[in-house]
């Protein structure tokens, strides 16, 4: 009887506990309707858009996301609401500042309106080729739609592509020459020829911060090293040509030999320990002045940066400005030309993981207000990526975007076909068969890549691994017991390129994989055009 007796109590607490959960979903099932369904009523004058949004929560019992600091200093407003929709009442508190609403669920989130573009239907792709007055291509000239933020820069041929409305006016601008604007008509194809500008400009000095002062207004000294003072003394280390032709600047060079370490001193050696160096800012972004593998202070071991030298005897060959490779291009062929040395190269299948610094500080901020605003439950709007001249942007902060640069006829994006055409170019064969995707993720700075590499013989890892270790500018950095591959951390702000990851593929024994990482900065942009200038001041071909 006892058994029967706690069945039917069991039986009872069941059906109590069933009853209660069906009458709590039955009256938590219409809130949201409820409140969205709410009638809001509000008669007040100079109330604040805040102050309105809030009454709105009070009421509707819905949360309300917003940007205080984006909202707070919108003008007051009269409202004369009575038992007006939710829909109603938020289109008018937010009439006038920029501001729309989102529905999800029991929120409701208020966003930046999106500009709606004019003449959208008429926007075409406009290319064109920017000539100097000798008819030789400018490279790097400043092409933009006026009004608006869309642009781009000639490349290394003087062409520009981008995508312009029917009617506007294209401004182009290069220094030295003098600007030009052309009217964006039916055709679709331009050629610009600009002239050379004879006006004397005043001395202007780019301080570190990147603001531009006439050299008079500068409260600190500033001397000038023309380019025949530098040739006069040749060394195969530039910056020890600098010897002698700056006050207060001293150059302590190592007993290495031609090319050796050099150290910079400015007004005196502050420490035994090597904390005075110079500071070297490049583009506003200060750079880790380190060099490894040196002596003390005092020593003659010296630390030096390895040479990239790829392939110099095509320095002998420039006609006048040489190209710096593209960064993910360069950091690529690092680790590629050791390879191609042991064996001609065949085929490559790169993925690249590209910094936000390869976008400039503007990349950097976004990635760090982003990252902020969802850590805060803000909702931000992102403005630069996959490139700020591009009609549609995405959030970096814990996200991928599969994009840099615009994509192509071919559907693979420039920056993708750099990689491609520069590489040919500089291996010197046309044949290599590449496939890139280019890949911006939420790293500061250093681009890594994963690449896949089919060579015409069958190579060992230890050959490979060998002949990274001899190639200079490339570090191997691979023990896999140890866990010890290259890293963007751990690449930023070093000169080398790291290899690692080196593996045999497991179905072409013509197939290597490896990993690499490099600072884009760096060796993607002012190390090697340092090392460039060093190798045509040492081979006498200025």
């Amino acid at each position: 009887m006892q058994q029967i007796y706690e069945f039917i109590a069991n039986k009872q607490a069941i059906s109590r506990v069933f009853m209660l959960f069906l009458c709590c979903l039955l009256l938590s099932t219409p809130t949201f309707a409820q409140s969205s369904n709410a009638r809001i009523t509000i008669h007040k004058k100079n109330i604040s858009v805040i102050e309105a949004l809030k009454e709105v929560e009070k009421q509707t019992k819905l949360s309300v996301g917003y940007n205080e600091s984006q909202l707070k200093n919108k003008p007051s407003i009269d409202l004369a609401l009575e038992k007006a929709t939710l829909e109603n009442s938020l289109t008018e508190i937010l009439k006038g500042t920029g501001y729309t609403y989102q529905l999800k669920g029991k929120y409701v989130i208020i966003v930046p309106q999106e500009q709606k573009a004019t003449e959208t239907a008429s926007t075409k792709r406009i290319t064109g080729r920017v000539l100097d007055d000798s008819g030789e291509p400018l490279i790097g000239v400043n092409v933009r739609v006026e009004g608006t933020s869309i642009g781009t820069i000639t490349n290394i041929d003087g062409n520009f592509s981008l995508e312009a409305p029917a009617g506007s006016v294209l401004s182009i601008s290069y220094v030295g020459y003098t600007p030009q604007t052309v009217k964006v008509t039916g055709q679709n194809t331009y050629s610009v020829q600009l002239a050379s500008d004879t006006k004397l400009l005043s001395e202007v000095v780019v301080t570190a911060l990147g603001i531009k002062r006439e050299q008079k207004a500068l409260s600190y000294n500033v001397q000038q090293v023309k380019s025949d003072e530098l040739t006069q003394i040749k060394d195969a280390n530039f910056v020890n040509s600098l010897n002698g032709k700056v006050a207060g600047v001293t150059i302590n060079t190592s007993s290495s030999g031609v090319g050796g370490a050099s150290r910079v001193v400015m007004r005196g050696t502050k420490s035994i320990e090597q904390s005075s160096n110079a500071l070297y800012v490049i583009d506003g972004i200060p750079m880790y002045n380190f060099g490894g593998g040196g002596d003390t202070e005092f020593g003659s071991k010296g630390a030096t940066e390895a040479i990239a030298d790829i392939n110099p005897e095509d320095i002998e060959k420039h006609r006048g400005i040489i190209a710096n490779p593209n960064c993910s291009t360069i950091i690529m062929l690092m680790a590629l030309k050791p390879i191609y040395d042991l064996s001609p190269i065949k085929r490559v299948i790169v993925s690249t993981y590209q910094a936000v610094s390869g976008a400039g500080k503007e990349g950097i901020d976004e990635l760090y207000r982003e990252t902020e605003a969802v850590s805060k439950g803000i909702v931000y709007e992102p403005k630069i990526l996959p490139s700020a001249s591009l009609p549609k942007h995405y959030p970096i902060a814990y996200n991928l975007i599969p994009q840099i640069d615009i994509f192509l006829d071919n559907e693979y994006t420039k920056e993708e076909m750099k990689m491609v055409n520069e590489t040919r170019k500089i291996l010197h064969d046309e044949d290599i068969a590449i496939t890139p995707t280019a890949v911006r993720v939420p790293v500061i700075r250093s681009h890594a890549e994963s690449i896949y590499v089919e060579t015409a013989a069958s190579l060992s890892t230890t050959q490979i691994k060998e002949a990274m270790k001899s190639f200079p500018g490339v570090v191997l950095v691979d023990d896999i017991k140890k866990q010890v591959y290259p890293m963007p951390l751990d690449t930023s702000n070093k000169t080398d390129v790291a290899v690692g990851r080196i593996r045999k593929d497991l179905y072409n024994k013509r197939g290597i994989n490896l990993w690499v990482c490099g600072d884009q900065i760096r060796k993607g942009a002012a190390l090697n055009t340092l090392q460039i200038a060093e190798y045509m001041i040492a081979h006498d071909m200025f």
